[in-house]
């Protein structure tokens, strides 16, 4: 199933006509966008907007005389085209110069035609597609090593080099897990790449333990030890927050958000799996929508502590 790309728009508080105007219009056409809301209280506002630049395809900008001047807007432009990220602008106030603009946005990397907006987007679209498909065609018919999924030329990474080289590569892999397992508890499953998700989580696959979870520590920074019916998992979460339970006696239990668990044995990782959800009850604990697992054992049912 094909998923519309998923838009940032950069405004200005004080453009809230625009802004909506703006939003309607790319949801009557069937486009995603990401808005204020999904931001949370209580987190640093620098660091969620870095996982919006992450999750969002495109950033468009609403060029008025108060978002210039916004040191925010200013950032959130400078954070999307440090990461490759396209930026359309789009100027809303009539009364504003061209000279007046960013530097980066003068000359033909603007408009005031919403119709031009709407036809980038379509083709920014396109070339989510393309580059999926292309992608998706790689990884199914691997021929040389410029044509290896991410995940098989990792493995190939850890067959030829030195341990001393390993934890490179193997935060590379990490990180692909991490970004896909945030689109899908944050956007929609439609809108991670399970597939490159779950072939980055070979990465992982018979190399040393401790290597593996100090990795695994920089990107999940909640740790969690788990006990199930086929043994220790040790590996983190992503969110931590107070969620209710219907089991009496005890109604309330910390839910854990994005999780990675990892098995050992002779002191290697021969097994992971990454869930949504898990809910640490202290008589019934529970998994919630297990995203991808791979390796010789399977999670299992947590065990009541």
């Amino acid at each position: 199933m094909e998923s519309k790309p998923l838009i940032f728009i950069s405004h200005s508080s004080e453009d809230q006509i625009s802004f909506r105007s703006l939003y309607r219009l790319l949801e009557a056409k069937g486009f995603r966008c990401w808005l204020p809301h999904n931001l949370e209280l209580g987190k640093p506002l620098a660091g969620q907007l870095r996982e919006a630049v992450l999750l969002c395809d495109a950033c468009i900008f609403i060029a008025t005389q108060r978002s210039i001047k916004s040191e925010w807007c200013l950032a959130e432009l400078g954070a999307f085209w440090g990461a490759g990220k396209r930026v359309i602008g789009l100027t809303a106030d009539p009364d504003l110069e061209e000279n007046k603009l960013p530097p980066q946005m003068r000359g033909d990397l603007w408009t005031n035609d919403v119709d031009r907006i709407l036809e980038t987007i379509e083709k920014i679209h396109q070339e989510v597609e393309q580059e999926k498909n292309k992608r998706s065609e790689k990884e199914q018919n691997p021929k040389m090593v410029t044509d290896l999924s991410v995940a098989d030329f990792i493995q190939l990474i850890h067959q030829i080099s030195p341990a001393s080289t390993r934890p490179l590569a193997l935060n590379d892999a990490l990180k692909v897990v991490r970004r896909e397992l945030l689109k899908y508890y944050h956007i929609s499953p439609q809108a991670s790449d399970i597939r490159l998700l779950g072939t980055s989580l070979k990465g992982v696959l018979e190399i040393e333990m401790s290597i593996v979870l100090s990795e695994v520590r920089k990107l999940w920074r909640i740790p969690m030890n788990v006990q199930t019916e086929t043994g220790l998992w040790i590996g983190g979460a992503l969110e931590e927050r107070e969620g209710t339970s219907n089991y009496p006696p005890a109604p309330y239990a910390d839910d854990y958000e994005g999780c990675i668990f990892l098995f050992e044995q002779n002191n290697r990782c021969v097994a992971t799996t990454i869930v949504k959800r898990y809910r640490n009850h202290y008589a019934y604990p529970a998994f919630f929508d297990i995203i991808s697992e791979c390796g010789s054992v399977a999670l299992g049912v947590p065990k009541a502590k």
